[in-house]
């Protein structure tokens, strides 16, 4: 599904994201202006995570399609720096923790960077019920709550992917490319923020005299 991939997060690994989350949270440092979204909780956090870093890049590694995709990227990048002499790692560059609460929203965007995620650590309601008392109750396109990813197709219209997430959903990540847009349809009903971890990595230039 064009390089969206669904994984459920280790034990281990998911209880050292939520530590790191809480641990940032307290630093507050305000993110939005880097950030499209509608939301008033984006909060900075740093990037030094060794475990998830290589855990999303055993994830890329382990799907065809991104094998081919990386490959494709890497070529394009060789070629803007043809006369420099180092290797092309790809990394963990940035990190961030939305706190998302009812009626904020998410417009439409992309990432930049290589790959992209988003890590559902806390998801306040379940769609079914949350979908009764939504505007969109008796609608033939319910979004409430819902993620999307929009993309075009072979007749030039722009195709919907839409995830229902909610509580199900925690311990969960996407893995995607960066340059998919996406959006977050607002929620209602519950006063508990929606809180997610997102971040992207990217090609980082590492030294290498033997090139």
């Amino acid at each position: 599904m064009i390089g969206l991939n669904k994984f459920t997060l280790p034990d281990d690994l998911f209880d050292k994201i939520v530590k790191k989350t809480n641990l940032d949270l307290e630093k507050k440092e305000l993110y939005r202006h880097h950030l499209a979204g509608n939301i008033q909780g984006e909060y900075l956090m740093s990037a030094k995570f060794p475990e998830f870093e290589q855990y999303l890049i055993n994830c890329i590694k382990s799907h065809k399609w991104y094998e081919t995709y990386l490959t494709e990227k890497h070529v394009g990048y060789l070629r803007t720096y043809e006369e420099d002499s180092y290797r092309l790692e790809l990394q963990l560059t940035n990190l961030w923790v939305n706190v998302m609460h009812k009626h904020e929203f998410n417009p439409l965007h992309s990432h930049s960077g290589l790959f992209s995620f988003i890590v559902f650590i806390q998801v306040p309601f379940i769609y079914e019920e949350m979908q009764k008392i939504a505007p969109g109750a008796g609608s033939n396109s319910p979004r409430a709550g819902n993620l999307a990813f929009l993309f075009p197709n072979w007749f030039k219209r722009v195709d919907e992917i839409v995830f229902q997430v909610d509580k199900n959903w925690e311990r969960k990540m996407l893995l995607f490319p960066s340059e998919l847009h996406h959006m977050v349809y607002p929620f209602y009903g519950t006063d508990e923020p929606r809180i997610t971890v997102s971040g992207n990595l990217c090609f980082a230039k590492v030294d290498n005299p033997d090139l």
